[in-house]
């Protein structure tokens, strides 16, 4: 009974949930791919959607492999499991961070399949014979062979050939709204960067309302959301930024609306950062964000964010 439920496993559970996981990728586009993945793709100076189309390749053919072969390949089975519940699971960490329900109720499920399939793929194994290993080679015939050659060059051949849709920015990563007023609305536009990571700066609002800003930070440099007015700002600003930085620097100011009432403040004057080059979001939309974040962008794209300070992204 062990035996049967670990050859399900390997030849029919295990490939399905490959093919499943692929499918949905393909469906999905650009947003599949795990945003740790993704920034580690451009950090490497290879192109997130190409290396999805490759993971998918992957995928097709491994569960092509396991359909035809997986009574033979226990151990690659395992490795696989483990290799899709440990990405599951940082991906789950990173929509934690992020506060993306769907990523994290989606990664909780496929790790706990994998986990279970691998309790399943580990079961106890009884002793092969001699007469198993005849009887095993002479199953492997020339036909299964060719046939698990044939069905992995159309794995190989269905990704390369699909367009796949871009990735976008999430749905809580800015949300624009109207409020009501007595004869017009004020537009709202609330801001999360931390979900902004592996996305195009232009892509952002900050790309949308300041794009001179890419051209200044170069293949590599910091952007920085602040507002003068803010102690934590002049804090970090002292503390990170105020004897300049090799790195192109860019501090954007976050301003209050134009209806506004401003309240004093002991920190008036402008943050010390003799490097930074100064530019503002226009006035006029009420920006909520949170201040200071500063943020880590490479050849146009959002590689790490850190609020309160510069964390790891320098």
């Amino acid at each position: 009974m062990v035996n049967d439920m670990k050859i399900l496993t390997l030849r029919i559970l295990l490939p399905m949930l490959l093919l499943v996981i692929a499918a949905s990728q393909l469906q999905i586009g650009g947003n599949a791919l795990p945003i740790w993945i993704s920034t580690l793709s451009l950090k490497n100076d290879f192109n997130p959607a190409t290396t999805l189309k490759f993971l998918i390749a992957v995928e097709l053919c491994l569960s092509v492999l396991l359909f035809f072969f997986g009574h033979k390949l226990t151990r690659l089975a395992q490795a696989i499991l483990c290799i899709v519940a440990f990405v599951a699971l940082a991906e789950c960490s990173a929509g934690v961070k992020r506060g993306e329900v769907t990523s994290i109720v989606t990664s909780s499920i496929i790790a706990m399949i994998s986990l279970t399939l691998l309790c399943l793929a580990s079961g106890s194994k009884r002793e092969r014979t001699d007469a198993d290993d005849l009887k095993s080679e002479r199953n492997t015939n020339g036909i299964a062979v060719f046939a698990c050659m044939i069905l992995c060059f159309v794995a190989i051949a269905v990704p390369l050939n699909r367009s796949l849709a871009p990735r976008t920015i999430s749905d809580g990563a800015i949300m624009s709204r109207d409020t009501p007023a007595a004869n017009s609305g004020s537009r709202i536009i609330e801001m999360n960067p931390m979900q902004w990571v592996g996305r195009p700066l232009i892509e952002t609002p900050i790309g949308q309302f300041t794009p001179d800003a890419l051209g200044q930070l170069g293949e590599k440099g910091v952007l920085i959301l602040y507002n003068p007015r803010c102690g934590t700002c002049h804090d970090m600003f002292d503390v990170h930024f105020s004897e300049g930085s090799d790195l192109p620097l860019v501090a954007i100011d976050v301003p209050p609306t134009e209806e506004a009432i401003v309240l004093e403040s002991e920190y008036d004057d402008e943050v010390d950062c003799p490097t930074c080059i100064f530019m503002s979001l226009p006035q006029g939309p009420l920006w909520l964000v949170g201040v200071p974040y500063v943020m880590t962008v490479e050849n146009g794209v959002i590689t790490c964010v850190a609020m309160d300070g510069p964390g790891e992204c320098l």
